[in-house]
């Protein structure tokens, strides 16, 4: 599924019309912030079928954790509540 009006209107991002709740999985993992001391330094890669294909970490990021997940929040519910 896809939120058109949000993907053509809101810069034509097209993460953002399919990034609604309920559009589709999200995950496998959801941590708090307690297992996660520092969201900006996480090595991250990216495999198929064995072959590292990409590696980075979290610091080499365009945008923070914290500006990612603002900017997420505004067409994102609320799952749980702490």
């Amino acid at each position: 599924m896809s939120e058109r009006d949000w993907q053509a209107n809101r810069s034509g991002q097209w993460v953002k019309g399919k990034s609604f709740d309920t559009f589709g999985p999200l995950g496998p993992w959801l941590v708090t912030a307690d297992e996660l001391p520092d969201p900006q330094n996480i090595p991250i890669s990216l495999s198929v079928n064995g072959v590292v294909r990409q590696k980075s970490n979290t610091n080499d990021m365009i945008f923070s954790a914290a500006e990612i997940v603002s900017h997420l929040s505004q067409f994102m519910r609320r799952w749980c509540t702490t």
